[in-house]
């Protein structure tokens, strides 16, 4: 893996992270994914950047 690739991974991890926090806001339980078709998406793209 050049350096390229490894800095291109390290930028796509870093935004990952601040998305994930940010959809994962008014989350307090697994639960809360169930609550509204809204959260179900917000747990569906959070799984789709997490693989």
């Amino acid at each position: 893996m050049g350096k390229i690739d490894i800095n291109f991974t390290i930028d796509f991890i870093l935004k990952s992270i601040d998305l994930i926090e940010k959809r994962f806001s008014g989350i307090d339980s697994g639960e809360d994914f169930l609550k509204n078709d809204g959260n179900l998406e917000k747990f569906d793209s959070i799984s789709m950047r997490l693989s």
